[in-house]
C-alpha cells in the first residue's frame, strides 16, 4: 500500500473520529439509540470513502491500447483460428483505435490522437 492512500485513509478515519467527537459533546444527554444510529452513520461514510480511495488506488481493471493507450470499459474480443496445437487464443482489440492488444498482431493505431 503507497504512503500516500495510507495518509488519505487515516486522514478521514481522524475526520470521522473528531466527527464523532464532537457530536458526543454537543449531545451529552443522547440514548444509546440515538448514538448507535450517529456512529453507524459515520461507520457508513467511512467505509464509502475507504472503498472509493482503495478504487481510485487500485487503477483501472482493463488493458490500455498499446498504441494509444486508451482504457475502454468493453473491450472487444475476437477469436482466432485454432492453430495445430489445441489452443485457444483471444486477442483484444482497443474500441477507441481497432490495435490489437499487448503485441499480437501488427495493426498500427486508427485513432485520431495517433496521426499527429
Amino acid at each position: 500500500m503507497s504512503d500516500t492512500l495510507r495518509e488519505q485513509m487515516l486522514a478521514s478515519a481522524v475526520a470521522a473520529v473528531n466527527t464523532l467527537c464532537t457530536w458526543a459533546q454537543d449531545q451529552p444527554l443522547a440514548n444509546f439509540d440515538a448514538r448507535e444510529e450517529h456512529v453507524l452513520n459515520v461507520g457508513r461514510a467511512l467505509q464509502a470513502t475507504w472503498l472509493g480511495q482503495l478504487t481510485g488506488a487500485a487503477g483501472p481493471r482493463t488493458v490500455a491500447c498499446p498504441e494509444c493507450g486508451v482504457h475502454s470499459l468493453n473491450a472487444v474480443r475476437r477469436r482466432r483460428q485454432p492453430r495445430t496445437m489445441n489452443s485457444r487464443v483471444a486477442r483484444s482489440a482497443s474500441r477507441a483505435c481497432g490495435s490489437r492488444a499487448a503485441g499480437v498482431g501488427t495493426a498500427g493505431c486508427r485513432s485520431n490522437r495517433c496521426w499527429g
